[in-house]
């Protein structure tokens, strides 16, 4: 009898290890490190009516924001996202004149541009990120609701809907900067994993699938290729009263990602999405072909 309790307590022990194993890739972060995170976003578009009429439209978003460990605890770090900083500039369709805007301004943010803006500028949430999963497990503060609840621009203007507005967006930016595309399993070069994502707003729902593949590992960094796949499709909210309208888009894109292996954290991302967007309304047709740069930069601005 001893010998079974003495086998039974081993494989118990044995058991909890196990279930308590690190993942391959996890994040070592201290309490005062922080980040700098910059996503720039490059829009170039045609918008055609079925009357063969075409409308040039291009802009650039640069949206800067902070990430700080505010406590550490038994595997998980409370962060804190701050949103810091837009710079706009976009030009006027059917002319060469350039609009611009740059939070940083004075004059900028007590303008007609700045109104939205400084509903966002200064906002922060914060949430407690597991070491292993590299995820959100617990947002503990959000923004205030008129913050989160932003929307598109309904102009030439600031696209302050590119911070993230609500609980899935944030999630899907963290897991990107903090390394939780990765699989669990130790990566090696050739390893190929999908990620799919999908979300309902305002009627529009967007699917993604991303497919990412080790390209090679370099010292402390990870090299990922990826593929994108996205699908739009729906009818806008509040749009009832005008007939009958769908929405749908096609989406196809590449891109690489470089982690720090040692981290876990992003360093850089870049990626380039094509493809048409259609609008279906009582009145006709009207088709939107894009193509959207984005690089992302994540460096660290300070620790203890």
């Amino acid at each position: 009898m001893k010998n079974s309790k003495a086998i039974m307590t081993i494989l118990f022990v044995c058991t909890a290890f196990s279930g308590m194993a690190q993942k391959a890739l996890q994040l070592h972060l201290q309490v005062g490190d922080k980040w700098y995170h910059e996503l720039k976003r490059t829009n170039s578009s045609q918008d055609m009516n079925e009357q063969g009429g075409v409308l040039e439209l291009n802009d650039e978003n640069i949206l800067g924001s902070t990430y700080e460990v505010l406590a550490a605890d038994k595997g998980t770090y409370d962060i804190k996202l701050t949103y810091n900083s837009i710079k706009f500039q976009a030009t006027e369709p059917g002319s060469d004149d350039k609009i611009t805007f740059d939070s940083q301004k004075q004059e900028d943010m007590d303008g007609d541009g700045g109104e939205k803006v400084k509903a966002v500028i200064g906002k922060s949430y914060v949430f407690t990120i597991d070491a292993n999963s590299r995820k959100i497990i617990t947002i503990k503060e959000r923004p205030v609701k008129d913050t989160a609840q932003a929307q598109s621009p309904s102009g030439i203007e600031p696209a302050i809907n590119f911070f993230p507005y609500n609980d899935n967006q944030l999630k899907r930016r963290v897991e990107t900067i903090f390394g939780g595309t990765m699989p669990d399993e130790k990566p090696v070069n050739g390893t190929k994993w999908d990620k799919t994502y999908s979300e309902k707003n305002a009627g529009i729902t967007q699917a993604t699938t991303v497919s990412y593949t080790v390209n090679r590992i370099d010292g402390d960094k990870i090299y990922l290729d990826a593929i994108t796949k996205m699908t739009v499709d729906g009818t806008p909210d509040g749009t009832a009263e005008l007939g009958e309208i769908k929405v749908s888009a096609l989406f196809n894109g590449t891109g690489t990602l470089n982690i720090n292996k040692t981290t876990g954290i992003m360093s850089e991302a870049k990626s380039v999405i094509r493809g048409t967007q259609t609008m279906t309304t009582p009145n006709g047709r009207q088709k939107l072909s894009m193509a959207v740069s984005y690089v992302e930069t994540v460096k660290k601005v300070g620790a203890n």
